[in-house]
């Protein structure tokens, strides 16, 4: 008796372990790995004016901006002038700003943000009390 149950054990154990005919499988996702993309972006503002630069981003990403220089046209740095740099949106010939700061130069990242899947534009504007052209450049980086 014991004899059987063990034999009757090992069958059932030996059958549950071949049902490869119900099984199915799967293969992983495959997993889209994000580029750091860094762009320049340099231009010279007039008092009162806002110039924008557009581009990309294929999927919602954190992205930053860092307004890296502030030169008069005669080729004086102007440290304490303090501009606006925004992210936001192209609309006809000018950016629509959803996120910004007033700022002034620097070497590490004014303004950070997230953005979504589309097309988007970084934008530097005069907030007010520019008296003189400037020339301006910035380094934004997202994830491409």
């Amino acid at each position: 008796m014991m004899r059987l149950l063990l034999t009757v054990t090992v069958l059932l154990v030996a059958s549950a372990c071949n049902n490869d005919a119900q099984t199915t499988a799967t293969s992983p996702s495959p997993v889209v790995q994000a580029t750091l993309q860094t762009e320049f972006y340099a231009d010279t503002l007039q008092p009162g004016d806002l110039r924008f630069y557009s581009f990309s981003v294929p999927s919602d990403s954190t992205a930053s901006a860092m307004l890296g220089s502030i030169v008069r046209l005669d080729g004086r740095v102007d440290a304490s002038q303090r501009i606006g740099l925004g992210f936001g949106y192209p609309s006809g010939t000018t950016c629509t700003v959803t996120q910004w700061v007033v700022t002034t130069s620097g070497l590490t990242a004014q303004l950070k943000g997230w953005l979504t899947k589309g097309v988007h534009c970084v934008a530097i504007y005069d907030p007010g009390g520019m008296t003189v052209p400037l020339n301006f450049a910035v380094r934004f980086e997202h994830f491409f």
